[in-house]
């Protein structure tokens, strides 16, 4: 909170910062992020402003008393900051918080072309390859298991009583 009033009463956390309000990211460095009116020149070597000549409304809100950007903006901007195995972790994170799911994040960006960090999130949730999974083995076995011809394996399930990471079922061929 006490950047945002720093930076005035436009600005909003946003970014890696906003990340880790929202429990979908964690912040990498000690800097925070906020999003300011393109007017104003912030310069703080503990901030880092990101500069913008319009925000839509839509895309702000407040969480536990702070302005920030919503979690559909905070995706879109990480997605000019991380790499592209983190920015589908984000996401995954924020489907389990129930903050976003994947089809009305694939709506909402659809409405969004040209935004910076758009097509990074484009292409993580690509409806023939995105899945959603809980944990980094799940994310990494995926792209494996198709370099291996293997067919897609289910992630989140439970079985007799367990949840596993990834199951095949039986029906499916593995070709062993």
């Amino acid at each position: 909170m006490a950047a945002v009033l720093t930076c005035g009463p436009e600005a909003v956390l946003s970014h890696e910062t906003a990340a880790a309000l929202w429990r979908i990211s964690e912040e990498k460095g000690r800097v925070v992020h906020v999003t300011v009116p393109a007017s104003r020149d912030i310069r703080q070597l503990s901030l880092a402003a990101h500069r913008r000549s319009t925000v839509d409304p839509a895309d702000l809100t407040v969480s536990d008393g702070i302005p920030v950007t919503t979690a559909v903006r905070t995706l879109i901007d990480l997605g000019t900051q991380v790499t592209a195995r983190e920015l589908e972790a984000a996401v995954n994170q924020a489907d389990k918080l129930d903050l976003v799911d994947p089809e009305a994040l694939r709506r909402q960006i659809s409405e969004r072309t040209g935004l910076p960090g758009v097509a990074a999130l484009r292409r993580v949730l690509d409806a023939k390859t995105f899945t959603l999974t809980d944990s980094e083995l799940e994310r990494r076995f995926l792209p494996i298991a198709k370099r291996a011809s293997l067919p897609p394996p289910l992630t989140q399930r439970w079985l007799r009583g367990l949840r596993v990471d990834l199951y095949s079922r039986p029906d499916r061929r593995l070709g062993i």
